[in-house]
């Protein structure tokens, strides 16, 4: 038995361009490996099977089943003889990269288990036909530098904050914040550049991370998520939307005021991790 962990992640500002012609947008951010994960678990079977636990094989089967067909064509396997359980424990569709993170760690988990040896281009080769954006987890550090689409750096981020994340009662498809865009009509035509930056200090500079320039207007859409922003605002160093999905993030350098904030916004009925 392997057992992995599928890392969730985080944003320190999102500034989106445009749209892509595979559909994806480039968007220029600071990604930040977050300590929320789901559980990966591959068994020995004789068949192939996976086994969906605390979510629907709806909501994720798609990219998985997509990522194993990558692999064993990529391979040459007939049959891949084990058995994948994949224990959801990040909510869907909240923007924390849930199902790019389980794709990415299926793909290490499997070569592992087969006892395959995944060069770092054999990876990148499997993760570009499956999904452009998993090509920014092929690396062993925890953070990387995106600028209007495009790797700029690697990083190693020490994160000194508590962190918590809030999922709002609320969240939308890809194809619902296509819409709310072009309703707001967000201005598109940015002229944003990130200079490499220092690893070690750029989490201590939040005037070093770009805006998320579509919370104000998802902001607008949605009148719950101003309330989660003002309690997070309160007694945070740093809060702000996590890219375009509608789950919130708050840095705290108080772990009193941590405390305070979660059990505030768990006697709102709010699903709170902190970590």
């Amino acid at each position: 038995m392997l057992i992995l962990h599928a890392y969730s992640t985080i944003n320190l500002g999102y500034c989106v361009h445009h749209k892509r012609q595979d559909g994806f947008l480039n968007v220029s951010t600071i990604r930040l490996k977050a300590m929320l994960y789901d559980e990966i678990i591959f068994e020995p079977n004789n068949e192939f099977e996976i086994v969906y636990k605390n979510t629907k094989e709806l909501e994720i089967g798609k990219i998985i089943k997509k990522t194993v067909n990558v692999f064993k064509n990529y391979f040459v396997f007939d049959i891949i003889p084990a058995k994948i359980i994949i224990n959801k424990r990040i909510p869907i569709n909240y923007g924390l990269g849930s199902r790019i993170s389980i794709a990415m760690t299926i793909i290490k988990g499997l070569a592992e288990f087969l006892k395959i040896e995944l060069s770092f281009g054999d990876l990148n080769d499997i993760l570009l036909i499956i999904n452009p954006e998993l090509e920014f987890l092929n690396t062993e550090k925890n953070a990387v530098l995106i600028q209007n689409g495009e790797i700029i750096q690697y990083l190693n981020i020490q994160n000194p904050y508590s962190t918590i994340i809030v999922f709002p009662k609320i969240n939308y498809s890809f194809k619902t914040f296509e819409s709310i865009i072009k309703k707001y009509r967000i201005k598109q035509e940015f002229n944003t550049s990130i200079k490499k930056i220092n690893s070690e200090n750029v989490i201590l500079n939040p005037d070093l991370f770009l805006p998320n320039n579509v919370e104000n207007i998802l902001i607008a859409e949605y009148p719950e998520l101003k309330n989660i922003k003002l309690i997070l605002e309160k007694d945070s160093v740093f809060s702000s939307l996590n890219n375009k999905g509608s789950s919130f993030f708050g840095f705290y350098d108080n772990i009193e005021k941590l405390r305070a904030t979660v059990n505030q916004l768990k006697s709102m009925g709010y699903h709170t991790e902190a970590y």
